[in-house]
């Protein structure tokens, strides 16, 4: 059990720097990579000029499963207060813009990557 839970966190953070990566191409600011609290963490937190993006990225390497469909309503809860406790922390809430993007990413054959990226995906 604990190889496999290894080998997903690998494939997550293999999947985040991809999506990190993708971001700096389109001009964000990489801000924060894995900001963690009790419960979970946020995968990315960017700066889209003045808008401070809180990114969730989902994976998958089955072709006809979309990544997208892994964000529950749960996680979204999760992520809004992972957010308020992030802004409350760094003395910015109420002070910023903020959004909530997702990013997935499919791994198909032949070393074929996939990425979409759903800004706004959820309302803060």
């Amino acid at each position: 059990m604990k190889n496999r839970s290894k080998n997903t966190r690998n494939k997550g953070h293999e999947a985040e720097s991809i999506a990190a990566s993708y971001l700096k191409r389109k001009g964000y600011e990489i801000i924060e990579r894995n900001f963690t609290i009790r419960g979970g963490e946020i995968d990315i937190i960017a700066r889209d000029g003045d808008v401070l993006v809180f990114v969730e990225v989902k994976s998958s390497r089955i072709p006809f499963i979309d990544p997208i469909e892994k964000v529950t309503r749960r996680k979204i809860v999760f992520l809004k207060r992972a957010a308020e406790t992030y802004l409350y922390r760094k003395g910015l809430l109420d002070r910023i813009n903020v959004r909530f993007d997702v990013i997935t990413v499919t791994y198909g054959a032949g070393g074929n990557i996939q990425i979409k990226h759903i800004p706004n995906a959820f309302d803060y």
